[in-house]
Protein backbone atom coordinates (compact mmCIF):
# COMPACT_ATOMS: atom_id res chain seq x y z
CA UNK A 1 0.00 0.00 0.00
CA UNK A 2 2.70 2.12 0.99
CA UNK A 3 4.47 1.74 -2.67
CA UNK A 4 1.44 2.69 -4.11
CA UNK A 5 1.03 5.81 -2.52
CA UNK A 6 4.58 6.54 -3.00
CA UNK A 7 3.98 6.26 -6.66
CA UNK A 8 1.28 8.46 -7.17
CA UNK A 9 3.18 10.89 -5.40
CA UNK A 10 5.95 10.46 -7.70
CA UNK A 11 3.96 10.22 -10.79
CA UNK A 12 2.03 13.54 -9.67
CA UNK A 13 5.56 15.26 -8.73
CA UNK A 14 6.61 14.34 -12.41
CA UNK A 15 3.06 15.16 -14.43
CA UNK A 16 3.06 18.93 -12.08
CA UNK A 17 6.90 19.40 -12.74
CA UNK A 18 6.72 18.53 -16.66
CA UNK A 19 3.51 21.11 -17.03
CA UNK A 20 5.48 23.49 -14.70
CA UNK A 21 8.12 23.46 -17.66
CA UNK A 22 6.06 23.64 -20.34
CA UNK A 23 4.10 26.79 -19.44
CA UNK A 24 7.60 28.00 -18.52
CA UNK A 25 9.00 27.33 -21.88
CA UNK A 26 6.08 29.21 -23.63
CA UNK A 27 6.16 32.32 -21.61
CA UNK A 28 10.25 32.24 -22.69
CA UNK A 29 9.34 31.89 -26.10
CA UNK A 30 6.37 34.48 -25.99
CA UNK A 31 9.15 37.00 -24.98
CA UNK A 32 11.17 36.35 -27.82
CA UNK A 33 8.98 35.84 -30.34
CA UNK A 34 10.06 38.78 -33.49
CA UNK A 35 7.45 41.41 -34.06
CA UNK A 36 7.42 43.45 -37.18
CA UNK A 37 7.90 46.66 -36.84
CA UNK A 38 8.50 49.09 -40.04
CA UNK A 39 7.74 47.11 -43.48
CA UNK A 40 7.95 48.66 -46.95
CA UNK A 41 7.28 47.22 -50.26
CA UNK A 42 7.74 48.80 -53.94
CA UNK A 43 5.49 47.45 -56.49
CA UNK A 44 6.11 47.60 -60.00
CA UNK A 45 5.73 50.28 -62.96
CA UNK A 46 5.34 49.69 -66.86
CA UNK A 47 9.29 50.40 -66.73
CA UNK A 48 11.87 48.94 -64.80
CA UNK A 49 10.79 49.74 -61.55
CA UNK A 50 12.60 47.74 -58.62
CA UNK A 51 10.15 45.68 -56.77
CA UNK A 52 11.02 44.61 -53.39
CA UNK A 53 9.69 44.48 -49.61
CA UNK A 54 11.95 45.63 -46.39
CA UNK A 55 11.20 44.07 -43.10
CA UNK A 56 12.27 45.26 -39.60
CA UNK A 57 11.47 42.83 -36.68
CA UNK A 58 11.80 44.21 -32.97
CA UNK A 59 14.80 41.55 -32.80
CA UNK A 60 16.36 43.91 -35.16
CA UNK A 61 16.52 42.03 -37.91
CA UNK A 62 15.66 43.23 -41.54
CA UNK A 63 14.83 41.46 -44.26
CA UNK A 64 14.86 42.32 -48.42
CA UNK A 65 12.73 40.57 -50.96
CA UNK A 66 14.23 41.20 -53.86
CA UNK A 67 11.50 40.59 -56.71
CA UNK A 68 12.65 42.72 -59.82
CA UNK A 69 14.47 44.75 -60.92
CA UNK A 70 16.80 45.26 -57.70
CA UNK A 71 20.69 44.26 -57.14
CA UNK A 72 19.46 40.85 -55.48
CA UNK A 73 16.79 38.56 -55.84
CA UNK A 74 15.59 36.52 -53.25
CA UNK A 75 14.94 37.13 -49.61
CA UNK A 76 18.02 38.38 -47.62
CA UNK A 77 18.56 39.23 -44.10
CA UNK A 78 20.73 41.63 -41.87
CA UNK A 79 20.57 42.60 -38.42
CA UNK A 80 20.46 46.41 -37.89
CA UNK A 81 22.64 47.84 -34.52
CA UNK A 82 21.05 49.45 -31.78
CA UNK A 83 22.07 52.90 -32.77
CA UNK A 84 20.30 52.39 -36.20
CA UNK A 85 17.28 50.80 -34.80
CA UNK A 86 16.85 53.65 -32.85
CA UNK A 87 17.06 55.80 -35.26
CA UNK A 88 14.83 54.68 -37.25
CA UNK A 89 11.99 54.21 -34.44
CA UNK A 90 12.57 57.92 -33.46
CA UNK A 91 12.21 59.16 -36.80
CA UNK A 92 8.71 57.54 -37.77
CA UNK A 93 8.11 59.15 -34.15
CA UNK A 94 9.31 62.41 -35.05
CA UNK A 95 7.91 62.93 -38.31
CA UNK A 96 4.11 61.79 -36.55
CA UNK A 97 3.89 58.96 -39.02
CA UNK A 98 0.35 57.76 -37.21
CA UNK A 99 -0.89 61.40 -38.24
CA UNK A 100 -0.26 61.22 -42.04
CA UNK A 101 -3.35 60.78 -44.29
CA UNK A 102 -3.95 56.36 -45.22
CA UNK A 103 -3.03 57.55 -49.29
CA UNK A 104 -1.23 59.19 -51.59
CA UNK A 105 -2.75 59.40 -54.72
CA UNK A 106 -3.30 61.26 -58.03
CA UNK A 107 -4.69 61.12 -61.37
CA UNK A 108 -1.44 60.17 -63.29
CA UNK A 109 -0.23 56.64 -64.40
CA UNK A 110 2.83 54.18 -64.56
CA UNK A 111 4.14 55.26 -61.24
CA UNK A 112 5.39 52.52 -58.61
CA UNK A 113 3.73 52.55 -55.10
CA UNK A 114 5.05 52.38 -52.08
CA UNK A 115 3.10 50.60 -49.33
CA UNK A 116 5.13 51.61 -45.82
CA UNK A 117 4.19 49.95 -42.19
CA UNK A 118 4.86 51.23 -38.72
CA UNK A 119 3.99 49.29 -35.90
CA UNK A 120 4.85 50.93 -32.04
CA UNK A 121 3.09 50.18 -28.56
CA UNK A 122 0.57 48.53 -30.18
CA UNK A 123 -0.01 50.95 -32.86
CA UNK A 124 -0.22 50.08 -36.75
CA UNK A 125 -0.73 52.47 -39.80
CA UNK A 126 -0.29 51.35 -43.27
CA UNK A 127 0.26 54.14 -45.89
CA UNK A 128 -0.16 54.15 -49.98
CA UNK A 129 1.87 56.41 -51.05
CA UNK A 130 1.58 56.42 -55.14
CA UNK A 131 1.88 60.43 -55.56
CA UNK A 132 2.08 63.85 -54.10
CA UNK A 133 3.20 62.41 -50.48
CA UNK A 134 4.75 64.78 -48.04
CA UNK A 135 7.98 65.60 -48.09
CA UNK A 136 8.42 64.03 -44.57
CA UNK A 137 7.15 60.90 -45.43
CA UNK A 138 9.20 61.02 -48.35
CA UNK A 139 12.23 61.32 -46.26
CA UNK A 140 11.10 58.29 -43.57
CA UNK A 141 10.97 56.35 -46.99
CA UNK A 142 14.08 57.20 -47.99
CA UNK A 143 15.53 56.90 -44.60
CA UNK A 144 14.58 53.08 -44.21
CA UNK A 145 15.30 52.21 -48.12
CA UNK A 146 19.27 53.50 -47.44
CA UNK A 147 19.32 50.13 -45.13
CA UNK A 148 19.42 48.16 -48.38
CA UNK A 149 23.11 49.44 -48.52
CA UNK A 150 24.03 47.75 -46.03
CA UNK A 151 26.91 45.44 -46.00
CA UNK A 152 26.97 41.53 -45.41
CA UNK A 153 23.12 40.49 -46.52
CA UNK A 154 23.05 36.87 -46.16
CA UNK A 155 21.08 34.77 -48.77
CA UNK A 156 17.93 33.15 -46.68
CA UNK A 157 16.08 31.51 -49.99
CA UNK A 158 16.53 32.30 -53.77
CA UNK A 159 13.06 33.26 -55.43
CA UNK A 160 14.53 31.33 -58.62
Amino acid sequence: MKVVKNLIIVAMCLFFGVYSCKIKRKTENSKTQKELVISMRKTACYGSCPVYTLKLFSNKEIYFIGESYTEKIGKYYNSLTENEYNLLIQAFLAADFFNFKNEYTGNITDMPTTYITFNYNGQTKTIKDYYSAPAKLKQLEKLFDSFREKENWILQDSLN
